[in-house]
């Protein structure tokens, strides 16, 4: 029964991921240049900064056992003012904004829910130096004054107001990345971690008459999306190690949950889980998917963040690991191989910390904690492998408190579930010809638009904890029309193409695997384009798309999937054409569809008796992104890698790129601040160098074990990395 349990709650899980409840994730945002080299802070653009779902809102005051959980989407930011200065040393911003703030009870107030709109009066942050001009832009931010406030009269609440920020004693520290794109643009990756308190009374007449209270609370709010580290890896055999070893490691997203059961009030540490280091030490023929069996060494990162009474509590740590995954067949020397694979083993401990006798991590389908994944290696021009992988892991976190340490008389078990990616998906490369100084729309790329991995094909209908998931691709792209018009101002397509659905089966439909294709017809709309100029950057959006399986289908009397804006399934995109010559362009093309697939099973099939109609949503590409730096030569931009290794026991680096010559300050700081040693002070050349530390301070002494920061000065503007160092 065990087992079961876990199988079932993994496969909700994943549903959970994979299912239209995927809108909380972040979303990528694009951003103007204010005519300076980068642009205006705090960053904005829709859906604007956005928590996870479900955050501590209010929970003093309330009956024990109830809770108003929250989702905070701050809106409508308009900057007032940006001044040099400020904790960070670059400057200081104040603006005014809108938070959303969606709130449901749990406990005495299950059922309740509202959405109310309060106005940020009152922002201040604080930015480190930046190198206005450069890409990527890479900065510390703090979120030093936050104050929004419900306005008078509302039913519920004669007071709703929240506080937060550095400067009320609540740190909320924060970072931005901005990425210039080929129209000048900026892609935003920009996040607070914001600590903040709420105070409430509540109205008379209403649920909450005669109650009050303050809540301390915390939780990330994130603004775009964070780019995925490129990865390349040696070729073994006409393959690559599996795992990957991939410098970044597998990651999974920054609020995963970490720590709840056996909390104080069941508030949980949140945080990013990082497995790294990865080295095979063995691969046999064998396992369930018909491949092979690795066997492999890695580090786990945790790092942790504490909500509620923890609040406050921040730490990363390292520790070592050992694991056993399993892949299907691949196709040895083929430039491309895609290929199911499983998490079957992942198990590491820590023992003696300071705040914890005991941190162990165990997951993996031997402990029944399914944990599928799946994996993409594209060979490069250099003879190494692009890799896009990632495990969607069930883990079991256990944990006792130290005696003396921030969870002393503490300890629990939590079981939870996150996705891990290790490397990008760059897509599959894409020049089609030239048609009038531009590109015919939608793109006619070979490989079609194909989904995210592991897409949501089927679930309402099918037996509890049984879901059919795939890649969905659209392909064979044939322009019917185009004329001009649309809600976007440029024009309006209709086209034909060919639907492909790879599928396979979990739960009860276990083994079940098959490839559907179909026909299909749809529409779109662009904005407009600009022939004859290059590159050619253009929102997009799919108004509709048709097609359903041919009568006579062994499984289903009825497969059909429907999507598009026109449909009421918003499935909006981004296109940019990039002018190769002679006579040709590359392609960088998505959609955001949201898509519905109805079905009816055939008798005697695996589905008889069974129908049901599924929603959900996922990203289609077609093409790739351009790389954003050119390899090899003078650097395009400032850049400070991740240290490595990290964890470090003998010593580590960092690699700088200069794109000119410029004035350098390195050095190695403790937790305190303190200046452990300096690694470099002077100007250098435009280039690459690595700036290494072996370990010892300016003394010549070992440092004791800890974590440390690499800090980076490049003509005054800062850059910090972080290593853990141990014995």
């Amino acid at each position: 029964m065990g087992f079961v349990r876990r199988a079932l709650l993994a496969s909700a899980l994943l549903a959970s991921v994979l299912c239209p409840a995927i809108a909380s994730a972040s979303t990528r945002v694009v951003v103007a240049d204010n005519g300076t080299g980068t642009t205006s802070f705090p960053p904005y653009a829709l859906p604007g900064y956005q928590s996870p779902p479900s955050v501590l809102a209010v929970e003093a005051g309330l009956p024990p056992g109830s809770q108003l959980l929250g989702t905070f989407k701050m809106q409508g930011i308009t900057v007032i003012s940006e001044v040099p200065g400020g904790g960070l040393g670059g400057a200081v911003q104040t603006f005014k904004a809108t938070l959303l703030l969606d709130l449901q009870g749990t406990g005495a107030y299950a059922g309740y829910y509202r959405s109310l709109t309060l106005s940020v009066d009152l922002g201040v942050s604080h930015t480190a130096p930046r190198l206005a001009g450069s890409s990527p832009q890479s900065f510390d931010t703090d979120m030093f004054q936050f104050f929004a406030q419900l306005p008078p009269g509302d039913p519920d609440f004669d007071l709703l107001r929240i506080t937060g920020g550095t400067d009320f004693g609540m740190p909320s520290p924060g970072h931005t990345t901005l990425t210039r794109l080929p129209d000048g643009n900026w892609a935003v990756d920009s996040f607070f971690d914001i600590e903040y308190r709420i105070d409430f009374i509540g109205a008379p007449g209403s649920v909450f008459a005669g109650r009050s209270g303050s809540t301390m609370s915390g939780s990330r709010f994130q603004e775009g999306q964070p780019p995925r580290s490129a990865c390349g890896v040696p070729s073994i055999g006409g393959t690559a190690d599996f795992p990957p070893p991939c410098v970044s490691g597998y990651l999974s997203p920054p609020d995963a949950s970490l720590l709840l059961n056996g909390l104080p009030s069941g508030e949980p540490v949140t945080g990013s889980i990082r497995i790294r280091n990865i080295v095979t030490t063995s691969e046999v023929p064998g396992g369930t998917l018909g491949g092979a069996l690795q066997d492999f060494t890695a580090s786990a990162v945790v790092d942790l963040v504490g909500n509620g009474p923890l609040i406050g509590f921040r730490r990363s740590i390292a520790f070592p690991v050992t694991g056993r995954t399993e892949t299907a067949p691949r196709s040895l020397g083929a430039s491309v191989q895609g290929f199911p694979a499983n998490l079957l083993q992942l198990q590491g401990q820590l023992i003696g910390d300071p705040d914890f006798d005991l941190l162990r991590i165990v997951a993996g389908g031997d402990f029944g904690m399914p944990s599928p994944g799946h994996t993409t290696l594209t060979l490069r021009s250099d003879g190494r492998w692009t890799v896009d992988s990632f495990f969607d892991i069930e883990y079991l976190i256990d944990f006792v408190g130290a005696a003396g340490g921030s969870f002393g008389g503490m300890s629990g078990s939590t079981t939870s579930s996150s996705r891990f990616d290790e490397g990008q998906g760059s897509g599959t490369a894409c020049l089609v010809p030239e048609v009038s100084g531009t590109a015919q729309f939608p793109a006619t790329c070979a490989g079609g638009y194909l989904s995210l991995p592991g897409a949501l094909v089927l679930e309402t209908g099918l037996p509890p904890g049984t879901l059919l998931l795939g890649t969905i691709r659209w392909h064979n792209v044939a322009i019917i029309s185009e004329v001009p018009g649309g809600s976007l101002g440029g024009a309006a397509q209709t086209f034909s193409a060919t639907a492909e659905l790879n599928v396979t089966g979990t739960g009860l439909l276990s083994g079940y695997s098959r490839v559907l294709t179909f026909p299909l017809d749809g529409g779109s709309e662009t904005a407009m384009r600009f022939p004859g100029t290059t590159p050619q950057s253009f929102p997009a959006d799919l108004t509709y798309l048709h097609g359903q399986l041919p009568p006579g289908d062994p499984d289903f009397d009825l497969l059909r999937i429907t999507a598009g804006t026109g449909f009421g399934m918003p499935s909006p995109g981004h296109t940019v054409l990039t002018y190769v010559p002679v006579s040709n362009w590359a392609v960088d093309s998505f959609f955001d569809i949201e898509y519905r697939v109805d079905f009816i099973g055939t008798p005697g099939s695996p589905f008889a008796g069974m129908s049901g109609s599924t929603t959900s949503q996922n990203r289609f590409q077609a093409g790739q992104p351009p790389p954003v730096a050119v390899p090899g030569g003078v650097p395009t931009a400032l850049r400070v890698s991740p240290a490595f290794p990290n964890p470090a026991s003998a010593g580590s680096r960092v690699e700088l790129e200069l794109p000119r010559t410029a004035r350098v300050e390195a050095g190695i700081y403790d937790v305190a601040g303190r200046l452990v040693r300096t690694l470099e002070r002077g100007e250098l050349p435009a280039g690459r160098r690595a700036l290494r530390w072996d370990g010892l301070d300016a003394a010549g002494a070992r440092v004791g074990a800890g974590l440390y920061f690499y800090r980076v000065r490049v003509d005054g503007a800062a850059e910090v990395r972080r290593v853990a160092f141990t014995r």
